[in-house]
């Protein structure tokens, strides 16, 4: 399973960005979410989201580390990426 920080993903995402692009964020982050959610359904990973911080803005579970990890760092486009 992936654990994905909403709050963490957040401050990644918007590091050093202006609050334009903050609203931007804000707006279509949902659409982005629903969008790592399909794909990962579709390679039978298990996905939930948490309102906390973390060093990381995702964990993985132990099990399928190499799966999930490799999934998030490969198959997922980055918020910006995918909005542009």
């Amino acid at each position: 399973m992936i654990t994905i920080y909403t709050k963490t993903h957040r401050e990644a995402c918007l590091d050093g960005l202006s609050l334009e692009d903050a609203a931007v964020y804000d707006e279509y982050v949902s659409d982005y979410f629903d969008y790592v959610l399909d794909a990962a359904l579709e390679e039978g990973i298990a996905v939930e989201f948490s309102n906390n911080l973390s060093p990381y803005s995702y964990s993985v579970t132990d099990n399928n580390y190499n799966k999930e990890n490799d999934f998030m760092l490969f198959d997922i486009k980055g918020f910006w990426t995918w909005y542009n």
